[in-house]
């Protein structure tokens, strides 16, 4: 999870291509534009956190995430940092404040 999210990071940032969550940049613009669709959107982003939360509890069981805080919260948390990450980087974010964010995520999951 941690080389996903750095390879992401990186990718946005060298490409200048930093796209961000596809579930989260539509929820950002639904409400404004197109809010018959914001249901859907709240939906997905549902399944997906569930899906997330589920892959946490997986790796916590096979002590690949020594972690025993809460699956829905490392998933929160870490939903939150690739989300603000992605913003980050969009918006200029220099190498060393990723790797602040890895570092994080990586301490977050051991």
């Amino acid at each position: 999870m941690i080389e996903l999210m750095g390879m992401l990071l990186v990718e946005g940032r060298e490409t200048d291509k930093s796209k961000g969550c596809l579930i989260m940049n539509s929820g950002g613009e639904c409400d404004a534009k197109f809010g018959h669709l914001s249901p859907l959107v709240k939906e997905n982003f549902k399944v997906f956190q569930e899906l997330f939360k589920d892959y946490i509890i997986e790796a916590q069981h096979l002590g690949e995430i020594r972690n025993r805080t809460s699956a829905y919260t490392l998933t929160t948390i870490y939903q939150s940092i690739l989300n603000g990450g992605s913003a980050m980087v969009r918006v200029g974010a220099e190498e060393k404040e990723i790797e602040v964010l890895l570092s994080h995520v990586e301490a977050l999951l051991e």
